[in-house]
């Protein structure tokens, strides 16, 4: 059920077009080579381990139809994939149908679900990885051999090269395993997991010294990442702003009313070994969230709550556990109807609505339509001022001359109208010097100087967030005519040097 509901999501996604970060990915993966993929993504214009564009790449050049269909089907079977290992984990600590009515319920009511089935980017394959690295690591806490050290080893790399920030997932799963076997004085159990977190170390490690650089420079002046509040710790913590708080409530209201489930679990820790694991490692998944959260308030901001979306396995298994409570303390009817109403909500919620928004295209009508439709003729460019508003038309409407103005003085002069002014200017000179000669990135990126001295005609999206169009009024005679406004932008029909077209001047 879940599985065709699902499907029936991506099914509807398809009538939507790709927001930027998603634009980022078709355009890396759409070349020839492999090689040229790893170029980008060294280079900044990604800033992840490039792992889920080499397995992206290799999908949409093997596979027929929009690489988004292609992308978005593969998330699901990913995600699948999660679910089973989510399911063989929660096995250890609830019945069956408390597993199951708690996973599908979560997908109701955890946005970051949706966000990773639709989403063409990394962030189903990272979550799925970093659970498979928590259910690896259960297979060598049961019995620690050869086999299953290797098997945990290779999870963990690849978990660590699905993103920047699975390495450390992948090492507090390992530090949390390895400290329940120190308690234990478990000395060839701590030795297999030290071997396993050697590879996942040293890849980790490997990924920072090569994209460092990089990506501290296409955060130079300023980053796009803002301070978080502590709204966003919420979201992290367990993909939802809701959930949070709803299980914060029910652990305490667990352990002030009912002190015996406290020392019940305190108990089960200490006779099962493999229940010791789990709650160290969740526990350590949002010290992790915390420490990232509070680093980011008081050395620089680099906390976005989707970064930490294997939070996701947190809520699930504490909301696994209550409902194995529930089932325990109440009626059979009563607890039966819980498990159907779960079941109905996720299947229902996943089918009409993930919970996570797909990104607004920017300079849109309501219905959608491009606000230059109708106006763009004759070879007549069109000047978008970010890259959100250039790469989607570069994708969608590849006939219309559209360009995209690298200016310094906007990245310098106007810091705080859009914090990612920086990282839009240093990704969009890294894409356009790794583009394909001849293609939109290489012919339609282009200095301000360059755009003036070609063209004395020309559209503006004036978006409201951007600064380009103040700063060519700043610098250089300009006439506009507005034509059209729609939600933050307004398009522009602009004469550099004369009158404006029509007579009336802006």
């Amino acid at each position: 059920m879940l599985l065709v509901a699902a499907g029936l999501r991506i099914w509807q996604a398809a009538r939507h077009r790709l927001w930027l970060d998603e634009l980022y990915t078709t355009t890396l993966i759409d070349t020839p080579s492999l090689s040229h993929v790893w170029s980008g993504a060294l280079q900044g214009a990604d800033g992840n381990p490039p792992l889920y564009l080499s397995l992206s790449w290799a999908l949409t050049h093997a596979l027929p139809g929009a690489p988004e269909a292609v992308l978005r089907t593969a998330n699901l079977v990913v995600l699948s994939v999660a679910a089973l290992l989510l399911y063989r984990i929660g096995r250890r600590v609830a019945d069956p149908a408390s597993v199951v009515a708690g996973l599908t319920m979560l997908c109701g009511v955890d946005g970051m679900v949706g966000y990773a089935l639709l989403e063409v980017r990394t962030y189903a394959l990272y979550l799925a990885l970093v659970v498979g690295t928590l259910w690896a690591t259960l297979g060598v806490v049961d019995r620690p051999s050869r086999g299953r050290v290797a098997v945990l080893a290779g999870v963990g790399v690849l978990a660590t090269l699905s993103h920047s920030f699975g390495g450390f997932y992948v090492l507090t799963t390992l530090a949390a395993a390895g400290l329940v076997a120190v308690v234990d004085r478990d000395r060839h159990l701590v030795l297999a997991l030290a071997a396993a977190a050697l590879p996942a170390g040293a890849t980790l490690a490997g990924w920072i010294a090569l994209s460092l650089a990089a990506q501290l420079a296409v955060a130079t002046p300023y980053g796009w990442i803002p301070v978080p509040d502590a709204m966003e710790l919420l979201v992290a913590l367990t993909g939802s702003l809701l959930l949070t708080p709803f299980l914060g409530v029910g652990l305490v209201c667990a352990a002030v009313l009912r002190p015996p489930s406290v020392a019940g679990l305190l108990r089960c820790c200490a006779e099962r070994r493999d229940i010791a694991v789990v709650v160290a490692a969740l526990s350590g998944f949002a010290a992790l969230t915390a420490a990232g959260w509070v680093g980011s308030r008081l050395i620089t901001p680099f906390f976005v709550p989707r970064y930490f979306i294997p939070n996701v396995a947190v809520a699930a298994l504490l909301v696994v556990a209550g409902l194995a409570a529930l089932r325990r303390n109440v009626g059979g009817g009563l607890s039966a109807v819980a498990v159907v109403v779960c079941i109905a909500s996720g299947v229902g919620k996943i089918a009409v609505d993930p919970g996570e928004a797909l990104g607004a295209i920017p300079c849109s009508d309501a219905a959608g339509r491009f606000l230059e439709e109708g106006f763009a003729r004759d070879g007549l460019p069109v000047v978008a001022e970010s890259p959100d508003a250039w790469l989607v038309r570069a994708r969608y409407a590849p006939d219309q001359a559209i360009l995209y103005p690298l200016d310094w003085q906007v990245v310098v002069r106007f810091p705080f109208r859009a914090r990612n002014n920086a990282m839009d200017f240093h990704i969009m000179e890294i894409l356009h010097g790794w583009a394909a000669p001849g293609s939109a990135l290489a012919t339609g990126v282009l200095a301000t100087e360059d755009i003036v001295a070609r063209h004395r005609h020309l559209l503006v999206l004036d978006e409201e967030a951007r600064s380009w169009f103040t700063q060519l009024r700043a610098t250089h005679p300009v006439s506009a005519r507005l034509l059209r406004e729609g939600p933050g932008c307004r398009l522009w029909d602009v004469t550099l040097g004369g009158e404006a077209p029509g007579g009336s001047a802006g």
